[in-house]
């Protein structure tokens, strides 16, 4: 994971191909899904780490 100077924002590449544990694909759409899903979760013990990101305007 690189983060950008100053932006907040971090860009995490994977090598090809890559997956869960349950065999579905991992793509934007999903990574984004659990990153949200950590925010949001009470307990979560990933919003520390993800916080100070912010989201990539489109």
């Amino acid at each position: 994971m690189t983060a950008a100077p100053r932006s907040g924002h971090r860009r995490t590449r994977y090598p090809p191909g890559p997956g869960f544990h349950d065999g579905e694909k991992l793509d934007a759409a999903a990574a984004k899904f659990s990153i949200e899903r950590h925010m949001k979760m009470p307990g979560s013990q990933r919003r520390s780490e993800i916080a100070p990101t912010r989201p990539r305007s489109t």
